[in-house]
């Protein structure tokens, strides 16, 4: 039996066709720094995020504290009215921050008017009272002045009453004197007897004057002091 020749090891093998470079695809080289870019970009965008949360979180969320159907300890102030009424309106609303001098409700003020008009009322009362009272005072100073100016006269008067008095009793001495030597008559020893006792007379009438002035000056000035402590609220 004869064996049939192999080939296997005498066939060469066929070379394969050389590629063409012009055939090959290109490499895109810009894709690379293109991708860079973006995650460049993208990173920034998330850093920018963060500082913006980071910033609300310290500037809002910080600040605020929510929860559901819980209690926490707080400080409450209750609020009075210095003068009573019926509310009539709220401007503020539950658990509202307020500040200081803000209205938070209004009263109504009906009563309170009526009061302030009789109070204005009361107080034009008490002006007009204090006029009069003002004009009273000075009325008695002036009555006290001239009360002053009659003591002056009074004091005048009796002066000239006092001298028509010494020479009154000069002239009756004297005729008394002449009487035992019969140098004067009965009538002009009844005459300076007349002289004397008016003379006398007007003397007592200036005095009382005196004292009659100087008790009505110091009534008035009495009455003026107690005047001017009323104008004066003592």
């Amino acid at each position: 039996m004869m064996d049939t020749p192999s080939h296997d090891s005498d066939q060469t093998p066929a070379e394969e066709p050389k590629a063409d470079p012009k055939d090959s695809p290109k490499v895109d080289t810009a894709n690379p720094g293109k991708r860079k870019r973006l995650l460049l970009i993208f990173a920034a965008v998330l850093v920018v995020i963060a500082i913006l949360y980071f910033v609300y979180d310290a500037l809002v969320l910080s600040k605020r504290v929510t929860t559901d159907n819980a209690y926490v300890a707080a400080e409450t102030a209750q609020v009075m009215p210095l003068v009573s009424g019926q509310v009539i309106a709220v401007t503020v609303s539950n658990t509202q921050t307020v500040k200081r001098g803000q209205v938070l409700m209004r009263l109504d003020d009906a009563d309170l008017q009526i009061a302030v008009a009789q109070a204005e009322a009361d107080l034009a009362g008490a002006e007009r009272r204090y006029g009069q009272t003002a004009a009273t005072g000075d009325a008695l100073q002036a009555q006290a002045n001239a009360r002053g100016a009659d003591i002056g006269a009074a004091r005048a008067q009796l002066l000239l009453a006092q001298g028509n008095l010494d020479r009154a009793q000069i002239d009756y001495q004297r005729r008394q004197a002449l009487v035992a030597a019969g140098a004067v008559s009965g009538d002009e020893v009844t005459a300076a007897t007349n002289a004397l006792r008016t003379a006398r007379a007007n003397v007592a009438i200036a005095q009382a004057g005196i004292a009659q002035a100087t008790a009505t000056r110091a009534s008035a000035l009495e009455d003026r002091a107690a005047n001017t402590a009323l104008t004066r609220g003592r």
